[in-house]
């Protein structure tokens, strides 16, 4: 290899080591508030009678529609649990986004939900890429539609606040 082509390429090297690691790109804010919605197709649901009450299990996917680029079309994948009694409903799961960048959230959430409304709260938990370290979370409502072929869909709104170390 010839000097010149040699220093080109340390310098293209050089250079390639200045850059932010994927994911972490040098502006995105440190900590801010976001408003998303998120459009989920439940995959599986499993209850058992339990009496009066009941208890399930879930699994659904959805993706993230945002006014933040922190959060807009984050995929997600959840599972939880779900106990139901006397009218009243607690869910709670955990689950994993993954941005198109590649980056992964985690959090986890509890929802009640009785006759008249589904509201609760997440909780980020952590995640790579832009997402290591985040904390915070915020709250959420959830409304069901009713999907073709008699398939359970849901939509929820989620207001956050988060923050990066």
């Amino acid at each position: 290899m010839s000097k010149i082509t040699t220093r080109t390429a340390f310098l293209a090297l050089s250079g390639a080591l200045l850059l932010p690691p994927s994911g972490h790109a040098a502006d995105t804010p440190k900590q801010g508030t976001a408003t998303y919605t998120t459009y989920w197709v439940v995959s599986s649901y499993n209850p058992i009678k339990l009496g009066n009450s009941g208890y399930a299990i879930s699994d659904f996917s959805g993706v993230a529609s945002s006014d933040s680029p922190m959060f807009d079309l984050l995929a997600a994948h959840c599972l939880s649990s779900s106990m139901s009694g006397q009218g009243v409903d607690h869910n709670s799961g955990a689950c994993t986004g993954l941005a198109p960048d590649g980056s992964q959230l985690f959090l986890t959430y509890e929802i009640t939900a009785d006759a008249k409304s589904r509201t609760g709260s997440n909780k980020f938990i952590g995640g790579t890429g832009k997402f290591e370290g985040i904390t915070g979370g915020g709250s959420l409502v959830t409304e069901f539609v009713q999907g073709p072929d008699s398939k359970v869909m849901f939509v929820s709104h989620h207001k956050v606040e988060w923050k990066l170390p």
